[in-house]
């Protein structure tokens, strides 16, 4: 099996809040250009959890992506508005094998 299309990392954001809903998937990921976003919510474990994952190749690319889309006015301002419903979380990133 040739595997040498698929991304070699992977960005994990997970975190919990007030709520759990999708965070407006769609326009981020839309703005920020990301490869291959999906969205989990807790069916066990704490209460209000969203597990944000998406592709990166490498670790590289995850840090120019992320001093781009965070520099842009669009991204912020939707952002913004996920980003008020955290109470915790944290970033994990993983080697695909």
């Amino acid at each position: 099996m040739n595997l040498d299309h698929r991304s070699k990392h992977l960005y994990r954001q997970t975190w919990t809040g007030r709520q759990a809903r999708r965070p407006f998937q769609r326009e981020i990921s839309a703005i920020a250009n990301l490869r291959n976003p999906r969205v989990y919510t807790d069916v066990t474990g704490d209460f209000n959890t969203v597990v944000f994952v998406y592709d990166v190749d490498s670790m590289a690319e995850w840090e120019e992506a992320y001093k781009q889309y965070t520099s842009d006015s669009k991204f912020r301002e939707k952002a913004q508005q996920y980003l008020e419903m955290w109470t915790s979380g944290r970033r994990e990133f993983f080697r695909q094998v």
